[in-house]
C-alpha cells in the first residue's frame, strides 16, 4: 500500500495514499486556512509544554504543610473538674405577675440544683473517653441561701433562714453523694455571700463568720462525715486561695467590689479587685493567682487576664424583680463547670444553662 505524509503541514504521520488526512482531527484543522507562521508558533508552544511538563516532573512543586498530626490513643493525662455553685437564693419567691413572667420558688431551686447535678455527671461520663477525670471540687461561692438583710425579703421568702439552711443543706448532700460516687474525690469549698448574713448592715470584721453560710458549711462537714464521701472546707477567709493541681484558684463571693457597671457587669472594679489581691498576695510574699472566682453579679462572664483570668458565674436563681426594676434586664440561670489540665491550667469552661428548668 503507497503511503505519503498527511497533509497537515505539522503532523508527522503517514496515512494511505487515497487519503489525505490521517485523522479526522487533522481533517478538521487542514479545512482551516493555517499560515506556515501559525504553524511554527503552534510547534513552539508545544515544545514549551512539554519543556515545562518536564521540568515540573523533576522538580515537584513544595507547598506550605502542617506538620503532621498527634493523636494521642493512649495514656491521657488526668483533669480536674470544677463546679461553680452560687447564687440560687434558697427560698426566695420571685412573682411572675410582677417580674413579667419570671418565676421563682423553693421548688424551682431543688429542680435547678438536680439539673446541675444530671449535667455534671454526664459530662464526666462524655470526657472520660478521652481522659481521666478523678476530682471535682464543688466552689460554692455564696448566697445559695436568699437570707433576710432586706425587709421585702423576709416578708416573701417561703420560710424563714434557719429553717431554709436546714432544709438546702439536707438537698446539698444528696447532690454531693451523688457526685462521689461517680468521682474518686469530691471536695465542696463553701463561701459565705453577703445575702444569707446575720447583720442588716455589712462588716468586715467576723465578715465570714457572721454568716448562716458558714453554719451551712460545717453543717454539711458533718453530714459528710456521716458516710457522703465527700469532704468540705468552710475557710474563713475573705479570698480562699484553692489549688487545682498547682494552679491557685482564689474563691471570693464578689461583694465589695465597685458597682459602677455596663450591661450589669463592673468591668474596672473587678480588673481593679483583681490587680489589688494579686499585689497583696506579693507583698505578703505570697504567690498571685492563676484564677479568680466569684459569683454574686449574677453575669455569667470570663475577663482574660495577663496573669490572672476572673471567671464570675451565673445565677442559679436567674432574674427577678430587681433586675428588671432597676435595669430591665434578666440573666439566663447558668452555672459555670470548669476543667482543668495539670500542665495547661483551665482548657474548658461549660455553660450549664437552667432556664427551661420551672
Amino acid at each position: 500500500m503507497k503511503m505519503h505524509n498527511c497533509a497537515r503541514p505539522d503532523c508527522p504521520n503517514q496515512c494511505p495514499a487515497k487519503n489525505k488526512f490521517c485523522s479526522t482531527d487533522c481533517l478538521a484543522i487542514g479545512k482551516i486556512a493555517v499560515s506556515r507562521k501559525e504553524v511554527e508558533q503552534v510547534k513552539l508552544e508545544d515544545r514549551l509544554v512539554q519543556s515545562v511538563q518536564a521540568y515540573l516532573a523533576k522538580h515537584p512543586a513544595k507547598t506550605a504543610r502542617l506538620s503532621p498530626s498527634k493523636v494521642k490513643k493512649t495514656h491521657a493525662t488526668p483533669h480536674e473538674m470544677v463546679l461553680l455553685l452560687s447564687d440560687f437564693h434558697y427560698p426566695e419567691v420571685v412573682d411572675p405577675e410582677v417580674a413579667m413572667g419570671l418565676s421563682y420558688n423553693g421548688d424551682v431551686c431543688v429542680r435547678r440544683l438536680e439539673r446541675t447535678r444530671d449535667v455534671v455527671l454526664r459530662y464526666k461520663q462524655l470526657r472520660e473517653s478521652s481522659y481521666p477525670i478523678k476530682k471535682l471540687t464543688v466552689a460554692m461561692l455564696g448566697d445559695m441561701i436568699s437570707g433576710d438583710i432586706h425587709d421585702e425579703l423576709a416578708i416573701t421568702n417561703e420560710m424563714p433562714t434557719p429553717v431554709a439552711l436546714v432544709k438546702l443543706a439536707y438537698y446539698l448532700h444528696d447532690m454531693f453523694t451523688a457526685f462521689a460516687k461517680e468521682f474518686e474525690d469530691v471536695e465542696v469549698v463553701c463561701i459565705p455571700g453577703n445575702h444569707p448574713r446575720t447583720t442588716q448592715k455589712p462588716r468586715y470584721k467576723q465578715k465570714t463568720t457572721t454568716n448562716f453560710e458558714y453554719i451551712l458549711g460545717h453543717f454539711l462537714g458533718a453530714l459528710a462525715l456521716s458516710g457522703g464521701g465527700y469532704r468540705v472546707q468552710a475557710p474563713k477567709d475573705m479570698v480562699y486561695v484553692h489549688r487545682v493541681f498547682d494552679w491557685r484558684l482564689g474563691l471570693t463571693h464578689g461583694d465589695g467590689v465597685k458597682s459602677n457597671s455596663w450591661g450589669g457587669v463592673p468591668f474596672y472594679g473587678i480588673r481593679q479587685r483583681r490587680d489589688a489581691v494579686q499585689a497583696l498576695l506579693r507583698h505578703l510574699g505570697q504567690p498571685g493567682l492563676d484564677y479568680l472566682a466569684m459569683g454574686h453579679f449574677h453575669q455569667p462572664t470570663v475577663l482574660e487576664g495577663t496573669d490572672c483570668t476572673v471567671i464570675m458565674n451565673g445565677a442559679g436563681k436567674g432574674g427577678d424583680e430587681y433586675s428588671i426594676g432597676t435595669r430591665l434586664a434578666s440573666q439566663d440561670p447558668v452555672q459555670f463547670l470548669l476543667t482543668f489540665h495539670e500542665k495547661h491550667g483551665l482548657t474548658d469552661y461549660s455553660r450549664i444553662n437552667l432556664r427551661g428548668i420551672v
